[in-house]
């Protein structure tokens, strides 16, 4: 068995999860842990690297695409949650052709990168805070440097939040606000970019125009669902098709606009009768920039795939594009296993149902938890009872808060056909936990949670759901 083997997993908890069962549900937790662990590797940042980059004889090929630098000062600029690994990985390649870089990642002490060209900063996550301005101002200043020369952006999920300069209209307490109440409003990640975009120096392609005299190249690994290039970190080198007009609909969808701080209404309102505050949106104002996307959820769902393969255990990829409440996708997919169970449809066991993309939360009550902890948590009720049924989902980042707001320490978390009579025991209600939103303490209660720690890349959400 996988868990009698000292292995260093990505899971810090595997071996507990697997033994945190009996009979066929143990067995079926080995089998999605397994995949799980499988998807992940499959996008690890320097893995992307090595598979889409390679240099020789001063010709650097970047999937099917070659650049002669030869002569050419390299600059390497980023941000994101896989910019740290993705920099190790480019410098291990590229070594002294490198003349300066600088990312910025996520806060975490025990994160370290071997790096000596690009420099790697830590910033706050996912709230930013004064310093993510100050490092957002150096990566400018770098661009501006990179005139005649190759500029390499490495672009990944959390970037919006790690590299965050308001346009000097634009208070950073405003900002900050009013993307807080966003996200909490249960708005998708694409809405929330287009008003992000429209409050930045940086995003909506602005950070192609800081110097239209730089060759510029970004290596971008996908956090958004359907990888649309615009909305990945709220797409600094690419031109942005939506409007002032279109934030300003979106904050009066979401009941935000009457309230929200009278600058940013008047930003907004400015901007939608001028049209030189618009982002960047045609083509030819990008001939200088390439974009390469390296990085993406399917990878990781085929890499899964192949996995239950070898377990001789049918694959039966739903999704990977689900968005909405994690509540309703978790009742879905729980009414979709009884299906299997009883009526032999859409596939007959021993199967595995694949869901990739990101859900969201609408927060109403007051607990800990997050979106893929209450995917599991909702679930867990309608798989109660059937033997050799495990159900588990996790954030790729390895850390999974209140849709970005609340992060809690789990990446997610895992449930069986015992789930409900172990928390009958311990006298949880599902259902209370569930109308709190507090799936994170429910989970936590019966040691069912799905520990990585920052896991250094991001393509979203991963779900799986085995039947044996």
């Amino acid at each position: 068995m996988w868990y009698d083997i000292k292995i260093k997993y990505m899971i810090k908890n595997y071996n507990e999860l697997i033994q945190n069962s009996i009979g066929k549900n143990k067995i079926a937790r080995e089998y999605i842990l397994k995949c799980l662990e499988s998807g992940l590797s499959s996008i690890d940042p320097k893995i992307l690297i090595k598979k889409n980059i390679s240099f020789k004889d001063d010709i650097l090929k970047i999937q099917n695409t070659s650049f002669n630098i030869k002569g050419k000062k390299v600059f390497v600029i980023g941000y994101g949650k896989a910019s740290g690994k993705m920099a190790e990985s480019l410098e291990n390649i590229l070594g002294n052709k490198i003349h300066e870089g600088l990312v910025i990642v996520p806060h975490k002490k025990n994160l370290f990168f071997n790096s000596n060209r690009i420099k790697i900063r830590t910033a706050s996550h996912p709230i930013p805070d004064i310093n993510n301005v100050k490092l957002s101002n150096e990566i400018i200043d770098i661009t501006k440097k990179a005139s005649d020369s190759l500029l390499i952006c490495l672009i990944s999920g959390g970037g919006s939040a790690l590299s965050i300069l308001p346009d000097s209209n634009i208070e950073f307490e405003d900002k900050v606000l009013i993307i807080n109440q966003l996200i909490k409003s249960g708005a998708t990640i694409n809405e929330i970019n287009i008003v992000r975009k429209h409050l930045s120096k940086i995003k909506g392609g602005r950070l192609a125009m800081v110097n239209p005299d730089a060759q510029i190249v970004s290596l971008i690994i996908s956090d958004v669902v359907g990888d649309d290039l615009s909305d990945i970190s709220s797409g600094p080198t690419v031109p942005d098709l939506s409007t002032f007009n279109d934030a300003i609909n979106l904050l009066k969808k979401y009941d935000l606009w009457e309230d929200a701080p009278k600058k940013i209404k008047s930003h907004f309102e400015i901007g939608n009768k001028n049209t030189n505050m618009e982002t960047p949106k045609f083509k030819n104002q990008f001939k200088h920039v390439k974009n390469f996307l390296i990085g993406t959820n399917d990878i990781a769902v085929t890499q899964i795939e192949k996995t239950l393969k070898s377990f001789s255990i049918k694959p039966f990829r739903l999704t990977t594009f689900i968005e909405g409440e994690s509540r309703e996708i978790g009742i879905f997919l729980g009414s979709l296993a009884q299906s299997i169970i009883y009526n032999n449809q859409p596939i007959k066991k021993p199967c595995c149902i694949l869901i990739g993309g990101e859900s969201t939360v609408t927060v109403k009550g007051n607990g800990e938890g997050g979106r893929n902890q209450e995917l599991v948590l909702s679930c867990s009720e309608l798989i109660k009872n059937i033997d050799g049924i495990v159900v588990a989902s996790i954030g790729t980042d390895g850390v999974d808060g209140f849709t970005d707001i609340n992060n809690t320490k789990a990446a997610g978390a895992i449930a069986d056909s015992l789930t409900i009579s172990k928390s009958i025991k311990k006298s949880l209600s599902q259902q209370q936990y569930l109308n709190n939103n507090d799936s994170y303490n429910f989970f936590n209660e019966l040691n069912d949670l799905i520990i990585t720690d920052l896991t250094g890349t991001n393509v979203m959400d991963l779900t799986l759901l085995i039947i044996i």
